[in-house]
Formats: C-alpha cells, sequence, structure tokens
C-alpha cells in the first residue's frame, strides 16, 4: 500500500481492519510505502501494490482496470500572514477568496491536489488568481509560509498539523468553509488482482463508506 496522503485516516482505516481479519490472516499481512513523488494510481496500474491511497474522486477514473473507493474527506484551512485581513477570522467561506491571489504549488506530488482546489473556485463562480511556487520539500513550504505576503495558501488540514509546529509566527491558520472545501480521499485498486486479502478489504471499505453515510 503507498500513497498515504491522509495517515491519520488511513492508518484508522488499516487499524479496524486489521482487527477484523486477524483470525483469518494474522496481523503481518500488510506493507506500507511511500509514493516518492510517483502518482499512487501508476503504481496501481503497473500491479506492484495492491491498493493505493490517493487524493483522488472515483468519478475522476478513465481505466477500467481500476477501482476505487472513497475513505474520507480532508477539510482545508488557509495559512495567511498576521497582517493580512483574514488574520483575525476564525474562519472564511472559498467566496472570499475571489479577489484572493492563491499560491500555486508545483514541482511535486502535491501539485496534484491543485485540481481539487481550482475546481471548487469554479463551483463557487470564479477563477482562482495565482502564483505559481516550485516545492519538493517540506522545508520549501516553510519557507514561503515565512514570504506569503498578501497571498493565501490552501493545504489540508492534515498537513497544517504535519508542519504547523514550523509554521513562523507571523502566520494564521484559518478554517476554510463551503461547498467542495475538501480533498477527496479515495483507495485505488486494480480491478484484476487475484489477491484474496484485497477483496475482503474492498468489502471492508464498501461496508465502512455505507456505515458512515449512514450516520
Amino acid at each position: 500500500m503507498t500513497g498515504l496522503t491522509d495517515e491519520t485516516a488511513v492508518m484508522a482505516l488499516l487499524g479496524r481492519f486489521i482487527t477484523s481479519a486477524e483470525s483469518e490472516y494474522g496481523t503481518g499481512f500488510i506493507q506500507v510505502r511511500s509514493c516518492h513523488h510517483k502518482r499512487p494510481i501508476d503504481f496501481v496500474k503497473a500491479g506492484s501494490i495492491d491498493v493505493a491511497f490517493d487524493y483522488f474522486e472515483p468519478s475522476e477514473l478513465d481505466d477500467d482496470t481500476v477501482g476505487a473507493v472513497i475513505v474520507g474527506r480532508c477539510p482545508w484551512a488557509a495559512i495567511v500572514d498576521a497582517g493580512h485581513p483574514f488574520a483575525g477570522r476564525a474562519s472564511i467561506d472559498i467566496e472570499d477568496l475571489r479577489h484572493e491571489t492563491l499560491v500555486r504549488i508545483e514541482g511535486a506530488h502535491v501539485s496534484e491536489a491543485w485540481r481539487f482546489i481550482e475546481r471548487a473556485c469554479l463551483l463557487n463562480g470564479f477563477a482562482p488568481k495565482t502564483r505559481r511556487r516550485y516545492s519538493m520539500r517540506l522545508t520549501d513550504l516553510l519557507t514561503l509560509s515565512s514570504t506569503i505576503g498578501n497571498d493565501v495558501l490552501i493545504a489540508g488540514v492534515n498537513f497544517v498539523k504535519r508542519i504547523e509546529a514550523g509554521l513562523p509566527s507571523s502566520c494564521r491558520v484559518i478554517e476554510l468553509t463551503g461547498e467542495a472545501t475538501s480533498f477527496p480521499l479515495s483507495a485505488l485498486y486494480h480491478i484484476g488482482n487475484l489477491n484474496p486479502a484485497l477483496d475482503r478489504f474492498i468489502d471492508f471499505m464498501e461496508a465502512d463508506l455505507a456505515e458512515r453515510e449512514h450516520c
């Protein structure tokens, strides 16, 4: 398994599955790997892993050999400078970003997430104004946050928690609300995979999703 985009949600899911399947498979049947700047879906298509977790909508699939199950959604937050007009607010709506310049991260796997940010802006009636920023490392993003100026950086709350200790005191993290303001987290798998544990996992994820939607 690879491409753990939101480790908290994925690890919780894997923990529940291991508990449910322990009597059949034991506890050592899952191996976790990171994707190292390669698209998780490419690992699935190549058959080198059984399941990949990524920010992905099942409706985006254009390959009938790959299936996807939504396992969660990661809400967004906005990172701004302490001098920004939003800095004193507990939350903002995505509509508030209509006239703001958003930082568009490029050059790493995280850049794949931009399509969801752009889509959310378009759904809310505006095309986002952007400033491109190249980033391959976590330290690049911490440097960016210290020089963000009047711009706004949108990130998943899980990622913000990961870097929060390194954010400069001049930054503020604000809840972002509105239509489509979350990353869809999906499990991707190859439909022709013959691993019996995968079939069990897919059934488990679908039942888990149905239970969450019912609640």
